[in-house]
């Protein structure tokens, strides 16, 4: 099981076979990484932050009331018919002097009700820990690596350049340079192009190779065959088309 832990302002993951994790003191303990960096974001580039898992919702606490008017009481009284002097007797149906009154329904008295609004409570979001990405942390890890990129080629281009003077050097003392007393001279018809080899300026280098003047070459140690060779040498290792002339 992975969980994240807190060393100062470090996030680390830290795993484990089974049950929860003992941490030495000054550690805390976030929380399984599937809960505290559920997006797997790389902890290099990432940092701990408070943020909103639940959002907040409300709930209802009393419902809105309507307002109603107030209703007088009214009596009822049940349909009869009516004549001059006399009610609620047989009515003779001939007789037209006999007046019909409907029944009145009663009406029950109604107390008044002021509005009221519905009233709600609002649950607060819930918050937790969880890793999100940084930008800054994330440019600078990418100078970082952009840096440790140049410098390994750097390295790795002055370590070729090295590599390549010590061949041709072997090179003219296989084809007798010393004996010839040619050591000196070619060395500082060189010059300029071991400076740029120290210094891992693989490019300058070819430059100045064809800078070397006509005088100081020779056909046997320092010939135009050779420095093309030099050249093509160079071209190789960078990945560049090769020159078939000087």
């Amino acid at each position: 099981m992975n969980y994240l832990v807190k060393n100062g302002s470090d996030v680390l993951k830290l795993t484990v076979v089974s049950g929860t994790p003992t941490l030495p003191e000054g550690m805390e303990l976030l929380g399984l990484e599937s809960v505290v960096n559920p997006n797997a974001l790389d902890l290099s580039v990432s940092k701990l932050e408070l943020v909103e898992i639940e959002a907040s919702y409300q709930v209802l606490v009393q419902a809105e009331v309507v307002a109603v008017e107030e209703v007088l009481a009214v009596p009822g009284s049940p349909e009869k018919w009516t004549k001059e002097g006399e009610e609620d007797v047989l009515v003779d149906p001939e007789d037209v002097t006999w007046t019909h009154v409907e029944a009145i329904p009663e009406v029950l008295y109604v107390a008044p009700v002021a509005y009221q609004a519905a009233i709600y409570n609002t649950v607060p979001a819930v918050m937790g820990l969880r890793m999100v990405a940084d930008s800054a942390k994330a440019e600078a890890k990418a100078a970082s690596d952009l840096a440790k990129l140049y410098s390994e080629a750097l390295t790795n281009a002055i370590k070729f350049g090295d590599a390549l003077v010590v061949e041709f050097a072997s090179e003219n003392m296989a084809l007798g340079i010393t004996q010839a007393n040619k050591t000196s001279s070619v060395r500082k018809a060189m010059s300029e192009v071991l400076n740029c080899l120290v210094t891992g300026s693989l490019y300058d280098a070819m430059v100045e190779v064809r800078l070397i003047p006509t005088e100081s070459k020779d056909a046997i140690f320092l010939s135009d065959a050779r420095l093309l060779a030099f050249v093509n040498k160079i071209e190789t290792y960078l990945k560049k088309p090769l020159s078939v002339t000087l």
